[in-house]
């Protein structure tokens, strides 16, 4: 089928005249080594971005807006179509495994400083390197797809097949390195050393040292970096490829000597301004062949055929694929609506415990609002109690000093006392004394002679009795 279809397309492109437009040299060789497209002319005119959307941005602003510190080395690659060959994720992982025998770039691993991230949801087989993988998922606006070429210190492109991906462009246009295979069209727009890194394709190992080179020499990402950017400005942007296709026009109508108005030159700026409707030259109508070739129709009933054989049992098996997997999972929704009726049991009998915690809470607040009022009350007869506690002790305190005085008082009076007993006991010796004089008087003969005579009329015995109660009644006191 393939050479029919080839013989068809053969014969349809004898003889005709057209120009092949690629958007890399590389595929305008393809081309050329076609039997399809050899003799025909070929030219290579790049595609272009807008520049004005994707913008350099400072990198600490940049990964900022995507919850990433300044000083966190960011690398970032596409995720999608991960289990795609051509897409290169198998070296991608090996070239990071690279990355993980050198031990200064074990010493970001562990401090957190290096992450990985990328567009779309990476397969499991990446998380698994033991780097911290930050999937940036589906970005829907240009803003957040700039920002995630901004906060990129590096943007690793591993495919082994491609042409001239935009990707790159995209990058390079926020300011962003890039370490790819030398594949496609990837040489034409990467330049070793000035716009990022090309390596052999598939060799890994050389992608991870490449990757290690820029990781930690920031001053060349910023040069290559600023590098980028201007390229992207010189041969990349929207008025360049605008340039080159009416160039190319020009010269299409010069060599093919056809009768056609071309519209004189405009300058760059105002390439891209749309003329009014009215203004506009008369288009002519190109015709597109949708029929079958003759070496193609001669076996299209057999492929035909053969094709909706192959599709009905591939119909088939997707339809016992889909029968397996819909008994799967009504199995699965019986299971859930299983879990669902135990979860809406569960469910009622937690409302029921919330009910009674509500009518324990409410009777314990009221029980608490009565607790309170006593405490308020037991407050109120602490306050009373300690300002009768107050009073009470500043009573006892007078009567402290009033104690304190009396004692001074009584040791007066003691000490009074103990001087009148010295007193006493003196007048008590002189008395004694003077007894024992007046006994020694009466003996004297004068004495007897006077009491004999009457001259003395007092009893001894009197004198002396008269005199020893006040002598008692002296020490009492």
């Amino acid at each position: 089928m393939p050479a029919a279809i080839l013989r068809d397309k053969l014969e349809f492109f004898k003889g005709a005249d057209l120009t092949i437009v690629t958007p890399s040299r590389w595929m305008a060789e393809c081309a050329r080594e076609s039997r399809l497209f050899k003799d025909l002319k070929i030219e290579a005119i790049p595609n272009s971005l807008e520049t004005d959307l994707y913008t350099p941005l400072p990198k600490a602003e940049a990964k900022g807006k995507i919850g990433l510190e300044s000083d966190v080395v960011t690398l970032l690659f596409g995720g999608e179509d991960g289990n795609e060959r051509r897409k290169g994720f198998k070296e991608l992982i090996a070239a990071v495994q690279r990355c993980l025998k050198d031990e200064e770039f074990q010493a970001l691993v562990k401090t957190g400083k290096i992450r990985l991230i990328c567009f779309g949801h990476p397969n499991d087989e990446i998380k698994t390197l033991g780097i911290p993988v930050d999937p940036l998922g589906y970005l829907d606006s240009d803003e957040k797809i700039r920002n995630a070429y901004a906060s990129a210190d590096i943007f690793i492109l591993p495919s082994l097949e491609d042409n001239l991906p935009n990707t790159i462009l995209e990058a390079m246009s926020c300011g962003t390195p890039v370490v790819a295979f030398d594949t496609g069209g990837i040489p034409e727009m990467v330049e070793s050393g000035v716009t990022g890194q090309i390596v052999p394709l598939g060799d890994s190992v050389k992608m991870g040292e490449a990757l290690l080179a820029l990781i930690f020499n920031s001053d060349k990402r910023e040069a290559i970096g600023k590098e980028c950017r201007k390229r992207i400005e010189e041969e990349y942007v929207l008025d360049v490829q605008a340039r080159a296709y009416l160039d190319l026009y020009e010269e299409l109508v010069k060599t093919n000597g056809k009768s056609m108005q071309v519209p004189p030159a405009v300058p760059e700026e105002e390439v891209w301004e749309t003329a009014p409707e009215a203004e506009r030259p008369e288009m002519s109508p190109v015709q597109l062949e949708t029929g079958i070739g003759p070496h193609f129709s001669a076996i299209y009933d057999k492929v035909t055929f053969r094709a909706l054989k192959d599709f009905a049992s591939y119909v088939f098996e997707q339809w016992q694929a889909s029968e397996a997997d819909r008994k799967t999972r009504l199995d699965q929704t019986r299971e859930l609506t299983e879990l669902f009726e135990e979860s809406e049991a569960d469910r009622k009998a937690r409302f029921d415990q919330t009910k009674e915690l509500k009518e324990l809470l409410e009777e314990s607040e009221a029980d608490r609002k009565t607790r309170l009022d006593q405490i308020n009350e037991l407050n109120d007869l602490l306050n009373k109690s300690e300002t009768d506690r107050k009073a009470r002790f500043d009573q006892i305190n007078e009567l402290s000093v009033l104690i304190k005085e009396a004692e001074t008082l009584l040791k007066m009076k003691q000490t009074e006392l103990e001087e009148l007993k010295v007193a006493l006991d003196h007048e008590a010796k002189r008395a004694e004394a003077a007894e024992e004089g007046l006994k020694n008087l009466e003996a004297t003969f004068a004495v007897r002679q006077a009491r004999r005579l009457g001259l003395i009329k007092v009893k001894q015995l009197e004198l002396i009795e008269n005199s020893k109660p006040e002598k008692k009644g002296i020490r009492d006191k």
